[in-house]
C-alpha cells in the first residue's frame, strides 16, 4: 500500500481572515521545497485553517516542521493570536477509489 507523511499546522485567526491564511499558507508553502504538495485548507466562517505539506517520508516530514523558516511563521502566528498552532505529522495511507461511480462523478446524477 503506497504511503504518504503529512506535516499540518493548523491555526484559528477569527472570521474574516481568509486573506490573512492564504499569506500564512504562502510562506508555508515557500519552506516546502521538495514537497510533494502543499494545500490549504479554509474553514472561513469559523476563521479556522489549516496547511499540509505533504512528502515522501517521514523524515522529510519531521525536518519540514525544524526548517528556520516554518519555525518563524509557527512563531509569529503564536504571537498573533496568543497560542501555539498545532502541528501535525501523520502517515497517510492511499486508499483506491473506482472510477466514474456515484453521484459524485459527473454530476449530481452520476452521468
Amino acid at each position: 500500500m503506497s504511503a504518504t507523511w503529512g506535516t499540518e499546522v493548523s491555526f484559528r485567526l477569527g472570521a474574516g481572515t481568509a486573506e490573512g491564511a492564504r499569506a500564512i499558507a504562502a510562506r508555508l508553502a515557500a519552506a516546502a521545497g521538495g514537497a510533494q504538495g502543499h494545500v490549504l485548507f479554509l474553514a472561513e466562517e469559523a476563521g479556522e485553517y489549516g496547511c499540509l505539506a505533504t512528502w515522501g517520508s517521514e523524515e522529510a516530514a519531521v525536518r519540514y516542521a525544524e526548517e528556520p523558516a516554518v519555525r518563524a511563521v509557527l512563531g509569529e502566528l503564536a504571537e498573533l493570536t496568543g497560542r501555539e498552532p498545532r502541528v501535525r505529522r501523520y502517515r497517510m495511507e492511499h486508499q483506491p477509489v473506482p472510477a466514474g461511480r456515484g453521484a459524485h462523478a459527473g454530476g449530481p446524477d452520476g452521468r
